[in-house]
């Protein structure tokens, strides 16, 4: 019996980065999720002062996702589709949490009479 439930630990294909036991998947998810999220704080705060669908607003958003991809590869994670809910979550919460950090510290967007004034 026990030999029979270690081969299916060993066979289990939804164990990612083999640590040797099943819960090695929900940990490296969670802890690429956490990562993840920390990477997004700074480019939310640097997009809380840009405006709206600028050029740099859009380098905001979409600079992280090399380092998110570089960060599954990393892990071992890959890019398997129960993973994806989950950091993407944690990739918008990043951006929305940076956001309200950097607009709680004063940094808001242009308005059309600042705009031009150094």
């Amino acid at each position: 019996m026990a030999k029979a439930l270690d081969s299916r630990l060993e066979n289990d294909s939804s164990r990612i980065a083999g640590d040797g036991y099943p819960g090695a998947a929900m940990e490296t998810l969670l802890l690429v999720a956490f990562a993840v999220f920390l990477v997004n704080l700074p480019f939310g705060w640097w997009r809380a002062g840009l405006r709206k669908f600028s050029f740099l607003w859009m380098v905001a958003i979409h600079a992280p996702i090399p380092l998110v991809v570089a960060l599954r590869l990393l892990s071992g994670l890959g890019f398997q589709w129960f993973s994806y809910p989950i950091l993407v979550s944690a990739f918008f919460l990043g951006q929305w949490a940076g956001k309200r950090a950097g607009r709680h510290a004063g940094r808001q967007p242009p308005t059309f009479e600042t705009m031009g004034k150094t």
